[in-house]
């Protein structure tokens, strides 16, 4: 993949490109009341971060000079920032949002290069199709609601965490890591969450209406009429015998 230089381009260069183009001009999105010489340290600070590739912080101050004078270049040298990061979604958004502000004015050879950088970024887009069952689920992607176009997801390549979904199911949650192009195959069925048993009633009926309390009473009421039958058959205790001197 042809390597872009970041710095190519410089903010003084867009500066002058957008002030000798009325048609460059008018496609910009309108000036923030901030200076626009505010944002050039800070621009100029995010092509060292990238010069050192430390490019998160370099995406950081990008951000902040476009927000504070939104040129075309910045977009170029965020998305350079994020295609390093392996941030493939993201680059390709500011590749094509500066090819869409830039208009015709840019120099020689650079659209091209631009459109081809973007053609390698969505071949290194991983795929996921979800064959997941129910049809009514949810998928969450690295903690974000994810929705899936045709049954598939196009991520970047590397780590995530997919978790589906669905009313009245256990969530299933996989650890992936995506290489560039790679296709995979989500394939589950979810199982059902288990029935909750309500709670057991207490009884309130009074004891007299239990079975059970009649026949300890039936029980206890033949043992009291055969206690004096037995002590009637009971023998007699032997008397004892004294002994008669002669």
């Amino acid at each position: 993949m042809p390597r872009l230089p970041a710095a190519a381009f410089t903010l003084a260069g867009a500066l002058a490109l957008a002030a000798a183009s009325g048609r460059a001009a008018e496609a910009q999105p309108l000036p923030h009341s901030e200076s626009p010489q505010a944002a050039r340290p800070l621009f100029e600070r995010g092509l060292a971060e990238m010069d050192a590739r430390r490019y998160t912080p370099a995406v950081l101050l990008f951000e902040e000079s476009y927000r504070l004078n939104p040129v075309p270049v910045v977009l170029y040298n965020l998305a350079l920032a994020h295609r390093a990061l392996g941030h493939h979604h993201a680059a390709i958004e500011h590749f094509e949002r500066y090819l869409t502000q830039s208009g015709g004015d840019l120099p020689e050879g650079r659209a091209a290069a631009v459109a081809n950088a973007v053609a390698q970024l969505r071949a290194e887009l991983a795929l996921v199709r979800l064959e997941v069952a129910p049809a009514a689920f949810t998928v969450n992607v690295d903690g974000r609601d994810a929705r899936p176009a045709d049954g598939a997801l196009t991520l970047d390549p590397g780590a995530h965490t997919l978790l589906v979904g669905a009313p009245g199911h256990v969530a299933e949650r996989r650890e992936l890591r995506l290489a560039p192009s790679e296709r995979y195959v989500f394939q589950t069925t979810l199982r059902r969450e288990p029935t909750p048993h309500p709670p057991a009633q207490a009884d309130a009926r009074p004891l007299t209406s239990r079975w059970w309390f009649w026949a300890l009473v039936r029980a206890r009421a033949r043992c009291d009429h055969a206690a004096p039958a037995r002590a009637a058959r009971r023998p007699a205790p032997a008397r004892p015998q004294v002994p008669v001197d002669a």
